[in-house]
């Protein structure tokens, strides 16, 4: 046992020394370009405010009259208007989701929405042209009945109109 502890601590020593000797380069070239880096997706030049991304609004079938989407932060929310009704804010996070509903998705029919509901991280990559991928540790599904959305988030324990 006490040999089993001694290279552990040992091989934490080294892994350690190894971290410290890798933070002591310096920048020595360093300039400032004119020229804006290639990212994507380019959004050089666009505003995004804080609360609203991802852009992903979700309208049924292009029809504005019908549409649903997603405000992050303090403030999160689902919004969701039908029949050009007045946008109406709903949260849909309960004890028993994994989360707020996001990417929605209308039922050809308009009278259903789709929403998964995810535990996602971020993964970046230091050598590939997209440097962004989200995988997903949980995933489920919530659907709403358009005309009853209060009732499907009574089912969930939440609800506010």
């Amino acid at each position: 046992m006490k040999e089993m502890t001694y290279i552990i601590r040992c091989w934490l020593i080294a892994v350690g020394c190894c971290l410290l000797a890798a933070c002591t380069e310096t920048v020595s070239d360093a300039r400032q370009e004119a020229a804006q880096p290639q990212i994507y997706p380019d959004y050089v030049g666009v505003t995004i405010p804080v609360n609203i991304a991802p852009l992903n609004f979700s309208f049924n079938r292009g029809n504005p009259a019908d549409m649903s989407l997603h405000i992050r932060g303090p403030h999160s929310a689902t919004l969701l208007r039908h029949d050009n009704s007045p946008l109406t804010a709903y949260e849909t996070k309960a004890d028993q989701t994994l989360g707020f509903c996001v990417y929605p998705y209308w039922h050809p029919s308009g009278r259903y929405v789709a929403y998964s509901t995810n535990t996602t991280r971020q993964l970046f990559h230091t050598a590939a042209k997209n440097r962004i991928e989200v995988s997903d540790e949980a995933s489920d599904l919530q659907i709403f009945g358009i005309h009853n959305v209060e009732e499907s988030l009574a089912r969930l324990g939440s609800t506010r109109g």
